[in-house]
């Protein structure tokens, strides 16, 4: 009897092993097509967080010389369009 209960439990492990393979294949499939579709909204957000993270040095400074953390972003943002339609201009 036990060797029958054995390969029951042998054969409920493998069932539950290949179904869990097959739900990590959904959901990788399911996350490339979330990331396809998504690819202009992830963009556009992972370019703002990346600008953010290097222009908040020159805020902080801007902040330690008592100018406004609200005026400081906008005054390094209106910079950085001024410098890039400079280097725009240039070419």
């Amino acid at each position: 009897m036990s060797e029958v209960q054995t390969t029951a439990r042998e054969r409920e492990f493998v069932r539950l092993k290949g179904s869990t393979f097959s739900l990590r294949v959904i959901a990788a499939g399911i996350l490339v097509l979330f990331a396809y579709y998504a690819q202009g909204v992830v963009i556009t957000l992972v370019l703002s967080i990346l600008l953010a993270y290097c222009l908040d040095p020159l805020v902080e400074l801007m902040e330690r010389m008592r100018i406004p953390r609200t005026v400081g972003a906008m005054v390094t943002v209106l910079l950085l369009g001024a410098a890039l339609g400079a280097a725009g201009y240039a070419m």
